[in-house]
């Protein structure tokens, strides 16, 4: 191929895939953003079937730029025509010295496995749409080495359902107590004790049980805990706060 032939095809060809790729992660972000619910399995199918093609698309974009000439099939890296990416991900570190976060390999690892095993779960009978979800959730849990929490569709009298989420810096335990307001941390086996208490727990299922005592322990290791024992006064508050920044002194 000619000199103008591979510009052409940089500038041209690759300026409309870029378009494209754009459009594909820009839906799977608006979807993400309004979310209506974890269990909406259709909703999820659309982001991360949009996220993992336009984030492919934009690795193919970068290794097309960077290759001398991407029209070549003898010479082009076996990743540029398959569904990869992982090994897309290792061919770009070739021309380049910046490096993906540790949250941006998460993501490749999601959209990859949804990509490779989940894509067409719809047309295979007994395929456990619960999978699905868990793939899911397990990159939303925790993003950039922090914890976030995410608001719920439900919350009764507590008015908190805002689709929103922000990051954990503390969980907080209440307790009653009608003459005074007491604040303390909790470490160690109460600290487990009382997060692991309060979670719903499918005891049938062995791995389940396993990830989620391992996802227990990590709480417990990186964010603190605390109980607070009040009065329904504004004094609580006050409280828990000195609590809290008298941790971080």
């Amino acid at each position: 191929m000619l000199v103008d032939e591979i510009w052409d095809f940089k500038s041209i060809n690759m300026g409309r895939e870029l378009e494209i790729s754009g459009e594909f992660i820009y839906e799977s972000a608006k979807k993400t953003m309004s979310i209506t619910g974890l269990n909406n399995q259709y909703e999820i199918n659309i982001i991360l079937y949009t996220g993992a093609v336009g984030i492919e698309r934009l690795q193919k974009i970068y290794l097309c730029l960077v290759l001398q000439n991407p029209t070549d099939k003898e010479s082009v890296p076996k990743c540029l025509i398959e569904h990869n990416h992982h090994e897309l991900e290792k061919e770009i570190e070739k021309y380049t010295t910046e490096q993906l976060s540790k949250n941006g390999r998460s993501l490749l690892g999601v959209f990859s496995n949804y990509y490779n095993n989940y894509r067409y779960a719809n047309y295979i009978p007994g395929k456990n749409s619960s999978e699905l979800r868990k793939l899911f959730i397990s990159f939303l849990k925790k993003q950039n080495g922090r914890w976030y929490a995410f608001g719920s569709p439900y919350a009764g009298s507590s008015r908190i359902w805002r689709n929103e989420c922000a990051p954990i810096k503390a969980i907080v335990f209440l307790g009653k107590d009608p003459d005074t307001d007491k604040c303390f941390r909790l470490e160690g086996v109460d600290a487990f004790r009382v997060i692991y208490s309060n979670l719903t727990m499918n005891i049938w299922n062995k791995e389940y049980m396993n990830k989620t005592m391992e996802f227990v322990q990590e709480i417990c290791m990186q964010i603190p805990i605390f109980y607070l024992q009040c009065r329904p006064e504004k004094s609580a508050t006050e409280c828990l706060k000195r609590c809290i920044e008298k941790r971080e002194t």
